[in-house]
């Protein structure tokens, strides 16, 4: 719609200086210039203070995604309990009930102007804690959110039921990137096997044991080791990873191996999910497992990942023990979880892990970038 860009060229040039009001305003041009400038919060702060948040919905092109709090951990109800990116989450409901901006307009006739209630805007709903519980899902407020100026960190929005249209200080939408390929693009679902809950904060995995039929089992064992300050200033790490095979033989596997693997255990993706009830369809049954990575923290916190065999299309499933759904990853990535013990031992070898980690890396460094302010 050309009046909708218009509209927003011309604010994005007022917010940068770019525009000089003339003098020959007449009262309207006037009555919406003071308008512009009238910064007001989008939740009034005696109303927001007494919000409790218990869950929240997020829909869009009438695709609707529901979250809440199940096993004291935030989730996608409505994707068979997905985890989800609870800081991320977290920091979507501190914008919502947060945020102010420059008013815009109090003309319902001008909502398209903005993007605000057709199929590309988004609505937030806040919900306390009888959303369960109550007929009308305990709603706080619910939000509209129009287009986005990237450049300026900013989006339009309104509260449902006002006809004020807002430009945010800050854009709510920055926390819920694409989900890419999980879940039809699910907003906020977290893609790591391990979710970021765990390990649980101020532990670390200490021991790695690795399971798989026709591979014989082995674990990897983090140890802590003496140094002397002048080793500690010279680069030596106050650790070690040691291997013990079965029969209690130990070897030192490749510093640099041993490191890639745990640090592939923490950043290893998912590329979907599906309902838990639906586990023994993909032969995830007790006693079929084809492979297993057992963690242990160093306070004894244990999970397990629980391998089945490849389906026709190339995609491994697999169980936690969070009392998660179904996980799906590659093959590739499945034959990195369980790898043979020589994998880690040769420092010579090539480093199996060290491409998904280059990848990783670049992926979150422009994750990070995006979110910067241009």
């Amino acid at each position: 719609m050309a009046r909708a860009v218009l509209t927003k060229l011309l604010l994005a040039a007022g917010l940068t200086g770019l525009l000089t009001w003339g003098a020959s305003l007449d009262a309207a041009d006037a009555d919406r210039r003071s308008l512009s400038l009238s910064v007001e919060p989008l939740v009034p702060v005696a109303e927001r203070t007494a919000m409790r948040v218990a869950a929240v919905t997020l829909e869009r092109a009438g695709r609707s995604h529901f979250y809440a709090r199940r096993g004291g951990h935030w989730r996608c109800l409505s994707l068979f309990d997905a985890d989800v990116r609870a800081g991320d989450l977290q920091r979507l409901v501190d914008t919502a009930l947060n945020a102010s901006g420059v008013v815009q307009s109090v003309d319902p006739e001008r909502f398209a102007d903005y993007d605000i209630g057709n199929d590309a805007c988004w609505t937030v709903t806040l919900h306390g804690g009888a959303v369960l519980k109550d007929e009308d899902r305990d709603v706080l407020f619910a939000l509209e959110l129009g287009d986005a100026l990237p450049s300026l960190n900013a989006g339009f929005a309104r509260v449902v039921g006002d006809d004020r249209v807002l430009l945010l200080d800050s854009d709510p939408r920055d926390s819920f990137a694409p989900g890419g390929r999980i879940g039809g693009a699910v907003p906020l679902i977290d893609p790591h096997v391990m979710p970021e809950y765990w390990p649980p904060a101020g532990q670390r995995v200490d021991r790695v044991v690795v399971e798989r039929v026709g591979v014989l089992p082995y674990y990897i064992e983090l140890r802590d080791v003496e140094t002397t300050e002048e080793e500690r200033s010279a680069g030596k790490a106050p650790f070690e990873w040691v291997t013990v095979h079965q029969g209690g033989s130990e070897s030192t596997p490749s510093p640099d191996h041993a490191i890639a693997y745990s640090v592939f255990l923490r950043l290893a993706t998912i590329v979907g999910v599906d309902d838990g009830v639906k586990a023994a369809d993909y032969g995830l049954e007790q006693g079929s497992f084809v492979g297993r990575v057992g963690l242990r923290t160093s306070a004894g916190e244990e999970l397990n990942l629980l391998f089945g065999r490849a389906l026709a299309d190339g995609r491994v499933p697999m169980l936690t023990t969070l009392a998660r759904p179904v996980l799906f990853v590659t093959g590739e990535m499945a034959e990195l979880f369980l790898p043979a013990s020589e994998a880690l031992d040769d420092p010579v070898a090539d480093n199996p892990w060290e491409p998904f980690l280059m990848e990783a890396s670049r992926t979150m460094l422009e994750a990070t970038t995006s979110r910067v302010p241009r």
